[in-house]
């Protein structure tokens, strides 16, 4: 690529390059006439994929890591309203999914969620909170799954 344009490409199976453009021909019939196929063939065949192993084994503690979230549910009452909080933090990788039940049923449409924000260690935070009638508590559940546990962690407010 030249100026983010595509300038040149490389065949391996003919050995010939394609020129993107009529700027690109000078070069394209200069490498093909300097014998510079082979040297990209050996590049792409060899030192290309041991470099790439190299460097992926370099990142693999970090394509492999998993940080189980801490989970925390708690619970404000106003106005004859109790609205739950279940807050997952110190996770990684991103991806998380909470839910509020209720006798064991999803209930999505009542909950609201916050997003899922970094902190400074390279962890995510985030939050979901359903409004319930005082006398239910017991009946709700948080639901968290992640790609660090096993199974799915189910969390009740007052639980340590």
């Amino acid at each position: 690529a030249y100026d983010g344009r595509d300038f040149i490409a490389f065949d391996m199976s003919t050995m010939t390059f394609t020129a993107a453009d009529a700027a690109a021909q000078i070069t394209k019939r200069k490498w093909e006439d300097e014998g510079v196929p082979d040297g990209w063939k050996q590049y792409l065949e060899n030192i290309c994929i041991e470099w790439l192993r190299k460097y992926v084994s370099y990142g693999q503690a970090a394509l492999e890591r998993k940080e189980p979230p801490t989970v925390r549910v708690s619970g404000k009452e106003a106005h004859g309203i109790l609205t739950l909080y279940c807050r997952a933090y110190g996770f990684y990788p991103r991806l998380i999914t909470i839910n509020w039940l209720k006798n064991g049923e999803v209930r999505d449409q009542e909950t609201e969620r916050g997003s899922i924000v970094p902190n400074s260690d390279g962890t995510y935070y985030t939050w979901a909170s359903i409004e319930a009638r005082p006398e239910d508590k017991d009946k709700y559940r948080c639901r968290v799954e992640h790609a660090s546990m096993l199974e799915p962690g189910l969390f009740a407010w007052g639980e340590p």
